[in-house]
């Protein structure tokens, strides 16, 4: 999951308003369409914690794939992939001091475009 906050396969939502309300400010009447940007909500510091950092475990889950009944129906797919390829390199040795060298900005997001990742070499095993 800390891995799809940082770069998020999601990256806004739409929504339309049921109802006329106003949120910081602006007047948003029924029926006016609204953007989301989740990419951007994963990296806000006022939900998560050194949110520049990967910390596998963090118990605030991100956005990436949405939440509730608009919960991505891909999720699971892309998660077990995703820790299937984990295990099977942390097989190989220890993975320790992740850390994002630099981000990608986009149009709606931000994303982890270069990372470091330390080993144990001498733990590494070729197949």
């Amino acid at each position: 999951m800390e891995a799809s906050r940082l770069y998020s396969p999601v990256l806004s939502v739409g929504r339309v308003i049921s109802q006329d309300l106003i949120f910081r400010g602006q007047r948003l009447k029924t029926g006016d369409r609204v953007m989301f940007y989740t990419g951007l909500a994963n990296f806000d510091p006022e939900v998560f914690d050194e949110p520049f950092r990967f910390i596998p475990g963090r118990k605030v889950k991100p956005l990436s794939f949405g939440a509730g009944m608009h919960m991505c129906i891909g999720m699971g797919i892309a998660l077990n992939f995703a820790s299937s390829f984990i295990t099977n390199i942390y097989a190989r040795g220890t993975i320790r001091n992740v850390n994002i060298i630099s981000l990608a900005e986009g149009v709606s997001a931000l994303g982890a475009s270069h990372f470091s990742m330390e080993m144990n070499s001498n733990e590494l095993v070729e197949n």
